[in-house]
């Protein structure tokens, strides 16, 4: 029995990335569409999160099965350019949905209660989304970053600077990911993957260019799919259209929605005879019908969460706790805005009437 040979075995791991991107930029896709689906369409989950990575494994494993016992080695060139094709197409159109967030600003949105929590308690996640939130400018900075890189993936000539772009932004979001505790680090991480992948493909030619210092050869392009220029130039410039209109659909089903009085609220007067005041009260932006809320009795204290439901035509608020123990302070009356920046709340806190008046923090 001989040896096996290293230049059989080398063919045979590309065959085997290939194969897995193939199959993981597409499951990586279908599982960011899930989201909008659920939205749009129906609540439950139709993709599971964990699946995407063994059965891309299990699509390479399978393609190196059939191209060794079938010893159809001539495939393995055309194999790599489709999965390069199809990689460097979906990371951009998976990727243009958070450049375009960070543009809108609705990325990194701050629950407000948040933003009255002493910072030593904030937890890393949070810190994170206020940091990379704070300045818009810097928002932009980011989002170009993630669109530029991988625009440059959707033509030949530039996919290996694309790459090199798009590998080092993915770099920083995977390290962000992990060491802030932020809840994307497997999607994020395979993002990362798949631009790695592309790198890998043009390996050597960026060994002699940036280490042995020897000259490189252009890239090998392979035959277009579409031999019209001007096909060509518009059937780019729909993928790019496709995604930026997934992109804003994405946002606006997926960003949560304002009230007329979400914000952060201070008590100015509670009105005589409370037994607990309040000292600031933040009425959050909702996702999906739902408006969450919690209360502060004093400055850095803890959170009591409630969520409230509003007839905004006749000026009616609910406020209704979570905590059995607060079932005391749920509020059923009327709100009245003035100017914006000052709130009225008049009805019954638990067995109380109150006249609260509110001036807006944030």
């Amino acid at each position: 029995m001989g040896h096996p040979n290293p230049q059989g075995i080398w063919t045979l791991v590309r065959v085997w990335l290939a194969g897995t991107a193939l199959a993981l930029a597409p499951l990586l896709l279908l599982e960011d569409m899930d989201f909008l689906f659920r939205e749009i369409f129906f609540s439950p989950k139709f993709w599971p999160d964990w699946a995407a990575i063994p059965i891309s494994i299990a699509v390479g494993v399978g393609a190196v099965t059939w191209v060794r016992l079938r010893r159809c080695w001539d495939v393995v060139p055309r194999l790599e350019v489709n999965a390069q094709r199809l990689t460097r197409h979906l990371i951009f159109f998976i990727l243009s949905v958070y450049a375009v967030s960070k543009v809108l600003r609705t990325q990194f949105r701050v629950p407000y209660v948040q933003l009255d929590t002493p910072l030593g308690d904030v937890q890393g996640y949070m810190l994170a989304w206020r940091f990379f939130g704070y300045s818009h400018g810097h928002e932009v900075f980011v989002a170009l970053g993630e669109w530029v890189g991988p625009a440059l993936l959707l033509f030949w000539p530039t996919t290996t600077l694309g790459a090199c772009i798009t590998a080092v932004v993915m770099a920083n979001v995977v390290v962000v990911n992990f060491t802030h505790d932020l809840p994307v680090q497997r999607f994020s991480s395979c993002l990362l993957a798949l631009t790695l992948y592309l790198v890998f493909l043009d390996g050597r030619r960026l060994l002699n260019f940036f280490i042995l210092n020897q000259p490189v050869p252009p890239r090998q392009r392979p035959a277009p799919l579409i031999q019209s220029p001007w096909g060509y130039a518009a059937a780019k410039g729909a993928w790019m259209t496709l995604a930026l209109c997934y992109s804003v659909t994405y946002i606006a089903f997926g960003d949560s929605r304002p009230t007329p009085i979400a914000g952060a609220w201070a008590v100015q007067s509670s009105g005589a005879g409370l037994a607990d005041p309040w000292w600031a009260v933040y009425f959050e932006r909702g996702v999906k019908d739902y408006y969450p809320g919690s209360i502060r009795n004093e400055a850095g204290g803890r959170p009591e969460r409630f969520h409230y439901e509003m007839d905004v035509a006749d000026h009616q608020l609910h406020m209704i706790f979570s905590n059995s123990a607060s079932v005391g302070k749920n509020f059923h009356g009327s709100y009245e805005l003035e100017d914006g920046d000052r709130l009225r709340l008049r009805g019954m806190l638990g067995e109380q009437t109150v006249d609260m008046r509110l001036v807006r923090k944030y």
